[in-house]
């Protein structure tokens, strides 16, 4: 009986697999020629092109968690890079703070003056740090961390908070607010941890339109179900 419902389990992880190979989107993975070398995932845009976007992992993350949000922007018709800070994910470099912000202005300065930034945690401070410096048209921060700021140079900038975030990040949205140069736009996200909001298929949506994408059904419900599928019947 055990044996039978191994091997029942096990089709049916092999169909889930299969099945995701269905889902719209496509990615590839490739190594931008910085200093260090930074690993990323290149996400191809379904339909007409809306735009180009860089996302950025929070600390002790990687592009590979950034992945859901990826494929839903992709799916709105963004052109979508995720990297991999020094000290994470296949970046062979260790961390360290200033060499994680010289790498995204160095990506920034490859992908060009038009591109659009979402940053998560750490990942938005470290944007937050480089918009001090370098103009960008349009960022979306995710329960940015604290960090020192002179003047965030976007035309509009929205800040997601999720309800569960320590206090310290709430009170920091209206110290990025005051320095915008441009329109800043903050959101609550209800009964969301400091990183559920990157995986909500409703936030993603709203995300993408807020940056201008297309209104087209996006898959991340389905992925997210494949994906839960896939971690259930592997550990039955």
């Amino acid at each position: 009986m055990r044996f039978r419902l191994a091997i029942a389990l096990l089709l049916a992880l092999i169909a889930v697999i299969a099945a995701a190979r269905f889902v719209p989107g496509s990615r590839v993975f490739a190594v931008f020629d910085t200093n260090p070398p930074t690993p990323y995932f290149h996400y191809n845009p379904i339909g007409p092109p809306r735009g180009r976007l860089l996302l950025v992992h929070g600390l002790n993350s990687s592009k590979n968690v950034m992945s859901v949000l990826s494929y839903g922007l992709a799916d709105a018709g963004f052109e979508v890079f995720a990297i991999d800070l020094p000290g994470h994910g296949d970046s062979p470099a260790p961390f360290d703070a200033l060499r994680a912000q010289a790498v995204i202005e160095a990506v920034l300065e490859k992908l060009g003056p038009d591109t659009s930034v979402i940053g998560h945690s750490l990942g938005g401070a470290l944007l937050l740090d480089v918009t001090n410096d370098r103009p960008v048209k349009k960022m979306v921060l995710f329960s940015p961390a604290p960090t020192p700021l002179d003047e965030v140079r976007a035309e509009r900038v929205l800040v997601l908070e999720g309800q569960f975030d320590p206090r310290r990040i709430h009170d920091f949205a209206p110290e990025i607010g005051n320095s915008t140069t441009g329109s800043f736009e903050t959101r609550e996200l209800a009964w969301t941890g400091h990183s559920g909001g990157q995986f909500k298929p409703t936030v993603i949506a709203d995300v993408a339109r807020w940056l201008g994408g297309n209104d087209a059904p996006n898959h991340t419900s389905v992925r997210l179900m494949l994906i839960v599928l896939k971690i259930v019947l592997s550990v039955a």
